[in-house]
């Protein structure tokens, strides 16, 4: 394993279900079974047993109803936790329209005009900003600490404070930031990214670490809506992202571009409408990432995990051999008109499971192929390898796709495909190519998932599904793309 620049603070589950696929990989080729604890912030442990001959990170299960009772401890909530929720602020700052950046920003008579005096924050003050509309160019370097972070509130509530970026290169900037959040906020119209998170120079001391979007607006760049280069800890939550490439299309306008990144999740985000580009896009050596519960429609690629052709000046570690490691994608939703659901390029111990697609206009539902990370002579190729797609609803509305999945046949070293199932509108999903093949246990070929509308989204399986109760148990699996928590195996996001 290669030593990147420092050690990140990753949540414990991240940790044991990262570890436990490595182990998992490592013994493919064994009768072993591996056993996982994985305890989340309710308190149940679970102990299933992987058995590593074979079903890669998946319990046993034949295929039929062997739900075999909740899978989780039965709480009301499996949120995962963020730095700011409990947070007591040491100080509290006041932004207004009605305000002056001459004021010293320490009540609502004295607030703010704007962000302007943003460099006077200090470790532990929450910044409530009220209704209305404000420029941006906002540069945050404040180093926040656990104990006494940093939050830059919507005072009114979610998108009602806006940050409209008329003429400005990016709307927010955390460079070389730490514990940093922003809550509610609309940022919309960069030139470039909406929002940027990266090093504060070109030859980098300190990088940006525990960064927070949540409930929020971003939308309309030129470029990325979201962009972070070489931190640690980044989250994104509940958060709506757009119409990124606003501008034209162009090679690097995703949605949310993640790249030499260490433990990022992105939970419960909706994204949509980027035609040209991807909607998520983890790569340049980016590790120990969970992407839970986000829905995707219409955009040309839903996720890729890896690259190829990450340069090396973007890199944190130029010795790093993989494009992206330890990637859990689950239970998210992808429909409409989509090319690729999802891709993976030189990804190593990435799981997929529990997600459902519903796309029209397909090339395929998952393609895979060869890594680069670096540039000329300096490119280092990476593999995918130990790749699972297990307990998906993969459905393909009319005209068929060319290939359910399209690997490049070097790339599908230990790739494990379970308990899916697999539909094509019109047509038999067995007689369309596919490499590898669709076939695995527990796998349904021509089974209509009966989704309940999916024109709109609505991508839960009907009463008479056959995706009830067919799921096997995956340890990173322990709540649904509402974020409830799944008390059946159910196939599928939900």
């Amino acid at each position: 394993m290669i030593a990147l620049r420092k050690q990140a603070r990753y949540p414990s589950r991240m940790t044991r279900a990262s570890l436990c696929l490595l182990v998992v990989a490592s013994l493919a080729a064994s009768a072993a079974t591996v056993a996982c604890s994985d305890k989340k912030k309710t308190g149940a442990d679970f102990d299933t047993p992987i058995n590593a001959g074979g079903t890669g990170g998946v319990s046993g299960g034949n295929g039929a109803n062997d739900g075999g009772g909740p899978v989780t401890d039965g709480s009301t909530s499996c949120n995962e936790a963020t730095f700011v929720d409990s947070f007591a602020p040491l100080r509290r700052l006041y932004v207004s329209p009605g305000g002056s950046d001459a004021n010293d920003g320490l009540g609502t008579a004295s607030a703010w005009r704007s962000l302007a005096n943003v460099g006077r924050v200090q470790a532990g003050d929450l910044i409530e900003i009220s209704t209305g509309t404000y420029p941006c160019g906002v540069t945050v370097t404040v180093q926040g600490t656990a104990a006494n972070p940093v939050l830059f509130h919507a005072a009114d509530g979610a998108r009602t404070a806006t940050f409209e970026c008329v003429s400005d290169q990016y709307g927010f900037q955390m460079l070389g930031a730490s514990y940093v959040a922003l809550d509610g906020l609309v940022v919309t119209g960069a030139r470039e990214d909406n929002i940027r998170i990266a090093a504060p120079t070109a030859a980098p001391t300190s990088f940006p670490d525990h960064i927070l979007v949540k409930n929020g607006l971003i939308t309309a760049a030129g470029g990325a809506d979201v962009r972070a280069l070489g931190a640690s800890n980044v989250d994104l939550i509940s958060n709506e992202i757009s119409t990124s490439e606003a501008l034209g299309p162009r090679l690097d306008g995703q949605g949310v571009e993640l790249v030499s990144v260490r433990g990022a999740r992105l939970l419960l985000n909706r994204i949509h409408d980027i035609p040209d580009d991807i909607a998520v896009h983890a790569h340049g050596g980016s590790d120990t990432l969970l992407f839970d519960g986000n829905k995707v429609n219409n955009v040309a690629e839903g996720f890729r995990l890896g690259g190829t052709s990450t340069p090396a000046q973007f890199l944190t570690d130029s010795t790093v051999e993989f494009e992206a490691r330890n990637a859990v994608l689950v239970n998210n939703a992808i429909w409409g008109t989509v090319s690729v659901g999802f891709s993976v390029y030189g990804c190593t111990a990435c799981l997929s499971s529990n997600n459902t697609l519903d796309l029209r206009g397909a090339q395929s539902a998952v393609k895979g192929g060869q890594g680069n990370t670096g540039a000329s002579a300096a490119a280092r190729e990476s593999h995918t390898t130990g790749f699972s797609v297990i307990n998906s609803i993969i459905a393909f509305e009319s005209p068929p796709p060319a290939r359910i999945f399209d690997f490049t046949s070097t790339e599908t070293s230990g790739f494990i495909s379970a308990n899916n199932m697999v539909w094509v509108s019109g047509g038999a999903a067995g007689s369309i190519q596919s490499t590898p093949d669709i076939a695995g246990t527990g796998v349904l070929v021509d089974s209509d998932p009966g989704f309940i509308d999916g024109t709109i989204g609505n991508l839960r399986p009907g009463a008479s599904s056959a995706a009830f109760g067919r799921a096997s148990f995956v340890a990173q699996v322990s709540r649904d793309a509402t974020g409830a928590c799944r008390t059946e195996r159910d196939i599928g996001a939900y």
